[in-house]
């Protein structure tokens, strides 16, 4: 399944060069190939909704549990890194 690539968000005033992106779930592999067996996964798949990279894509909002449960049932052990405040 393929995912979709991040949309510039409509806004009415005039777009800043620097964006801040609040509580934003972020998958990261070291291996591209990795990354596209993931976004396979059909229990997976659904929660990716934009790719960065080769290697990086973000997660639905509230999926993060759910992927993680995936991740470790296909065998892999995801580092869970939590955001500074």
């Amino acid at each position: 399944m393929p995912v979709r690539r991040a949309k510039q968000p409509e806004a009415a005033e005039p777009e800043s060069p620097v964006v801040l992106h609040k509580n934003l779930t972020v998958l990261t592999t070291t291996d591209p190939l990795l990354l596209r067996e993931i976004k396979a996964d059909k229990k997976i798949g659904p929660h990716l909704i934009a790719e960065l990279s080769e290697t990086t894509v973000i997660l639905a909002p509230g999926s993060e549990e759910a992927v993680t449960r995936q991740l470790l049932k296909a065998g892999h052990l995801p580092q869970i890194r939590k955001g500074t405040p």
